[in-house]
């Protein structure tokens, strides 16, 4: 591990999160302490961590396959959470230019 993480222990490379990541596909609680057991980080930094991996060149390039598993999860769940543009149920909606004349 490099860099300079919270108190004495340094923080995960791009390479080890997305190496980590590839070993560990999908949630569960194990997962979970074995995130805070090796890296010593909440999960939820951890998850922040990963998608910045797998955006940076370094991370493309250590684990292609990971980071671009990675990155699609991360797309359909903002996709998921974007707002749609047409009118909610609880606003009325204007009436049309036929409906004015």
């Amino acid at each position: 591990m490099s860099g300079v993480g919270c108190c004495m222990f340094p923080m995960p490379t791009p390479a080890e999160l997305l190496a980590f990541e590839g070993e560990w596909p999908r949630w569960s609680s194990r997962k979970d302490e074995a995130i805070r057991a090796r890296f010593h980080i909440t999960p939820a930094r951890y998850f922040m961590l990963t998608f910045r991996a797998a955006a940076s060149l370094e991370g493309q390039a250590a684990e292609p396959v990971v980071a671009h598993r990675v990155l699609r999860h991360l797309r359909a769940t903002r996709r998921a959470q974007v707002p749609r543009p047409w009118p909610s149920p609880e606003r009325p909606r204007e009436p049309s230019a036929r409906a004015r004349e």
